[in-house]
């Protein structure tokens, strides 16, 4: 077993990309079966979505949720045969927090698609019945940030979404609110104020309509004592009892992803290593942005998941 202390993290929304999956299903019998059990618990085609669909299709929430989970599984479910995985923590970003669930055992694969599928309509129907924005801003202090969001509060529902790194902070609220947030983070000194292009202000209240929807699934569902410790997006820390995750599951859609100082304290765990599982390589960027000479390495395609197996294999 190696002595190597990493990470396994979990991309979110945005990752996504034309035939994401299509190399590892191909390559990887227990993957495609991971896809099929998703064509069939979700009665359409994850399939399609991971091998054939274009940018477009992937891009809405109701696609990329759903194909995004099912690919970290199945990338998962490819390294556990190759070699044994043994991280001494895991955590996902936004919606890759649910595979991070997973893959600590705290809720099962098949469990983890009825829950990602209720989120994406859910939060679908909150984003056009209460239409939002969100916006990444660059190169300002946290606490200013903060303070461009309260002072456009008269402007409408803002604040900050995703605490992804030191210097990049991304908010999220109704248009207006937004917009005027961005002019007082550029008069604060923001090297960058930009609206991404996106469908609604997730992480913000605007999303309240879909963390109630989902309130009654989210009591009926079964969530087990994680046997991996798990770094929650809300806290950036443990949960300290099984019974917490899901009302901080629930809480999550509305509040903020504290990702940076989910970071700092998986370092202050002893992590060596961070190992992104899934497509892309954002949250690769982000810990070396947040954690200056921190190891990380991409684990999506097939060699790549080879690299990975040989290096906690050891």
């Amino acid at each position: 077993m190696s002595k190597l202390k990493y990470a396994l993290l979990f991309p979110g929304q945005g990752s996504q990309s034309s035939a994401m999956g299509a190399d590892l299903l191909a390559h990887y019998p227990e993957a495609a079966d991971m896809a099929a059990q998703a064509d069939t618990v979700l009665r359409r085609s994850v399939t399609d979505l991971l091998t054939t669909a274009d940018d477009a299709t992937l891009k809405q929430t109701l696609n990329s949720q759903p194909a995004l989970y099912c690919l970290s599984q199945a990338i998962l479910a490819v390294l556990r045969r190759m070699a044994p995985v043994a991280p001494v923590v895991v955590a996902g970003h936004s919606l890759g927090e649910y595979a991070a669930l997973s893959a600590a055992g705290v809720i099962d694969y098949q469990q983890g698609l009825k829950l990602i599928d209720a989120r994406a309509q859910a939060m679908d129907r909150a984003a056009s019945a209460h239409p939002g924005a969100m916006a990444a801003i660059l190169g300002l202090d946290d606490g200013l940030i903060s303070e461009a969001c309260k002072d456009a509060s008269m402007d409408g529902i803002v604040a900050p979404a995703n605490y992804n790194s030191p210097g990049q902070v991304v908010i999220s609220g109704e248009k207006a609110a937004v917009e005027a947030a961005c002019i007082l983070c550029k008069q604060k000194g923001a090297k960058r104020a930009l609206m991404l292009p996106v469908s609604g202000g997730f992480h913000s209240q605007l999303m309240t309509s879909a963390a109630e929807e989902l309130k009654d699934l989210f009591a009926l569902t079964e969530w087990k004592e994680p046997h991996t410790t798990l770094v929650m997006n809300v806290t950036a820390e443990p949960p300290h009892n099984v019974s917490d995750i899901p009302g901080l599951m629930l809480k999550q859609i509305t509040s903020s992803v504290m990702w940076s100082q989910s970071l700092i304290y998986m370092q202050q765990m002893g992590v060596e290593l961070f190992i992104e599982v899934g497509p892309g390589e954002v949250l690769c960027g982000l810990v070396k942005r947040t954690l200056p000479g921190a190891q990380t390495m991409r684990c999506s395609k097939p060699e790549e998941i080879l690299a990975v197996a040989d290096r906690i294999g050891v």
